[in-house]
C-alpha cells in the first residue's frame, strides 16, 4: 500500500525524544523507568498510580526472548519458570520452557523429562 502524506510534521504526534546517533545517550529518565516489581524490565504501558500486576505468562513469554540475546535475563526467565510450574504446570509455554530448561541442563534425565512430566506430545 502505498504512503500519503498526511501533511502534519512527525514531531507534532510524538512527545517521544529520538537519538539521532549511536553516540548520543538517552535522556536521564530512560534510566529511571524500573520498578521494585519489575527491576530489569520497563512496563512500557502501565498505569501511573498503579501496582503493576503483569501475567506471569507474559513475563515468561518477555524474560524467555530477552534470555536469548542478552544473558543478563536467563536467572529471571527461569525464576519465573520455576514459579509458573508450580501454579500453571499444563500451560504449553510453560511445558515448553520446562523442556527447553531440562534439555539446556544435558543430561541423561533431561532427555527422559517429557515422559517423567506427564507430557503427552
Amino acid at each position: 500500500m502505498p504512503k500519503t502524506p498526511a501533511g502534519i510534521p512527525h514531531s507534532i504526534l510524538t512527545d517521544h525524544r529520538i537519538v539521532t546517533s549511536k553516540d548520543e545517550s538517552l535522556a536521564e529518565e530512560a534510566y529511571h523507568l524500573t520498578t521494585p516489581e519489575l527491576p530489569d524490565l520497563v512496563h512500557v504501558d502501565a498505569l501511573p498510580g498503579t501496582k503493576d500486576q503483569i501475567p506471569p505468562l507474559t513475563l515468561l513469554r518477555a524474560y524467555g526472548e530477552l534470555a536469548i540475546s542478552d544473558p543478563q535475563y536467563a536467572r529471571s526467565y527461569l525464576n519465573i519458570v520455576d514459579q509458573l510450574a508450580q501454579t500453571n504446570p499444563d500451560d504449553h509455554a510453560v511445558l515448553s520452557a520446562l523442556a527447553w530448561r531440562e534439555f539446556g541442563r544435558n543430561t541423561p534425565e533431561a532427555i527422559a523429562w517429557p515422559s517423567r512430566s506427564g507430557w503427552k506430545g
